[in-house]
């Protein structure tokens, strides 16, 4: 019997914390709106996604790196900062 309950309790934990990794049931209407992005050359390092913003790490081929974020909505550049690595 208490094998059973433990398989159960498990089996519930396996499947909520799928759930709640992979996002059902909650941020619904976040997303991308715009079509196309206007990126300067170089190599994508890294993507990212905030409420209202999407974000891209740049390495440009001197190897300065760039923090770009971009209005999810319009498109529109909103911010773009230097990284520098120790």
């Amino acid at each position: 019997m208490l094998l059973i309950v433990v398989l159960i309790l498990g089996f519930l934990t396996i499947v909520a914390t799928i759930v709640i990794r992979l996002g059902f049931g909650g941020a619904s209407g976040q997303g991308v709106a715009v079509e196309t992005l206007a990126l300067p050359a170089g190599e994508i390092v890294a993507t990212g996604q905030g409420p209202g913003t999407v974000h891209f790490i740049l390495r440009d081929g001197e190897g300065v790196e760039r923090l770009l974020v971009f209005d999810a909505e319009t498109g529109a550049e909103v911010s773009a900062t230097v990284l520098q690595r120790p």
